[in-house]
């Protein structure tokens, strides 16, 4: 599987390496956004700053997806995408979990090659 973020890609074939790239961040906000590419689709998109996370899921090229659903802050939180000091976006408290969850789907996807089951999803 390759795994695209903001410090390059790699290829990983285990759980070993998946922590290690997770384990990367940058920045003032110990950030990162990681794209898990097993082909083309499906995909995982981990967005991460600090110990909070958002998920979108895409099972094929065209569908909207589906975002990690959350309830671990009350406000919206800015993430990052394209680079550490880049692109600062408000991502949607509803869809905020903490990282070890998304932690945890990535492993999932990893193995499965699916929709991580562990994560509860909010179609968009």
């Amino acid at each position: 599987m390759r795994v695209h973020h903001f410090g390059g890609a790699a290829e990983i074939a285990d759980d070993a390496a998946l922590d290690e790239v997770l384990e990367l961040r940058y920045g003032a906000a110990s950030a990162d956004e990681y794209q898990l590419l097993p082909d083309e689709f499906p995909s995982l998109s981990i967005l991460v700053r600090g110990e909070l996370a958002a998920m979108y899921f895409w099972p094929y090229e065209g569908h909207p997806g589906w975002a990690s659903q959350g309830s671990v802050v009350k406000t919206d939180v800015v993430f990052f995408i394209g680079g550490p000091d880049e692109n600062a976006t408000e991502i949607a408290a509803e869809v905020v979990v903490p990282f070890e969850e998304a932690r945890r789907a990535a492993h999932e996807f990893l193995r499965l090659g699916t929709m991580p089951p562990s994560m509860e999803w909010l179609e968009l």
